[in-house]
């Protein structure tokens, strides 16, 4: 996804290809394709562009998922920046593509009213980032929040993680082994009941695989919220946060710190595209979050 980003947070444009594992030369390609676009409408002004924010997962061509090519692991060894250098006259700059999305949400989305909160992003994996006092906080390695690769506890044998249940390749497989076609988002809309069926089982095992880890976060950070974003249909990201905060509703009993709301992330889908958006904006113009915040 590139969208095209302007200082207060609008989307002047934006476009989308699904490609399952897409090479190096065929993402440039596409960014290529579209900037041209761009120039040739006359979009946006490129002579006020102030740079390029690319949102990515870390250590990309070595993330364990269904069905990726042996060659993808070039993206483990690619400079990223020289990658689309000369594409525009303007630095680019590379993120966590989890770290983004939570940043995107802190500057455009449900972070102007919340302060302190937990972001999951579930995509083709899981990946989560974490904003503390109104600040992205990266944590030593810029892997905050970062539950996705979590060992299923009492599958240990299996060496299955988060990510491996919880996440849309996890669902995609699981329509499939039931008979339903599914390999991107748009297969997830519109459901027949049946497949609805599966989704709704697979939903109750998710939230019980993320009951703990978001547990855990919530009493170690005691945050406003926590936010699900990523490329699943709203109403499937309403279902798992129906269920995780029921699950949480049966602990109000219990003596621990306010559990805090999951709800769905108001940049669901372009959270990540947005953040990366913003990057360049912080590099230059915003190196702390109160150059954004109004005073009382």
């Amino acid at each position: 996804t590139v969208v095209a980003l302007d200082f207060v947070g609008q989307v002047r444009f934006r476009i989308s290809r699904e490609v399952h594992f897409a090479m190096p030369d065929e993402v440039r390609a596409f960014v290529a394709e579209t900037l041209n676009t761009l120039r040739r409408k006359r979009l946006i002004d490129f002579d006020r562009l102030i740079g390029m924010g690319i949102g990515m997962p870390d250590d990309l061509g070595r993330v364990p998922l269904p069905n990726r090519p042996d060659a993808y692991g070039v993206w483990s060894e690619i400079d990223v920046p020289a990658l689309f250098a000369g594409l525009i006259d303007a630095p680019a700059v590379v993120e966590n593509d989890a770290a983004a999305a939570a940043i995107g949400e802190m500057q455009f989305g449900h972070g102007l009213q919340s302060r302190s909160f937990i972001y999951t992003l579930i995509s083709a994996g899981l990946g989560g980032g974490m904003v503390i006092n109104g600040h992205y906080f990266r944590g030593a390695d810029g892997r905050s929040g970062e539950i996705g690769f979590l060992p299923i506890p009492g599958e240990a044998e299996t060496e299955r993680t988060l990510q491996d249940a919880v996440s849309l390749y996890a669902l995609y497989a699981r329509l499939t082994a039931h008979g339903f076609a599914a390999s991107v988002p748009a297969d997830l809309e519109d459901l027949s009941p049946q497949a609805q069926s599966v989704v709704d089982a697979w939903l109750d095992e998710a939230a019980q695989h993320l009951y703990m880890p978001f547990l855990t976060l919530n009493c170690a950070l005691n945050p406003e919220a926590h936010y699900i974003g990523g490329r699943m249909p709203a109403a499937i990201i309403d279902g798992l946060c129906d269920r995780l905060n029921a699950l949480y509703a049966r602990l109000s009993d219990r003596r621990l710190p306010p559990i805090a709301p999951v709800r769905r992330a108001a940049l669901a889908i372009d959270a990540c595209a947005c953040g990366a958006g913003i990057l360049p904006f912080n590099e230059r113009f915003l190196p702390i979050r109160e150059a954004l915040m109004k005073s009382a």
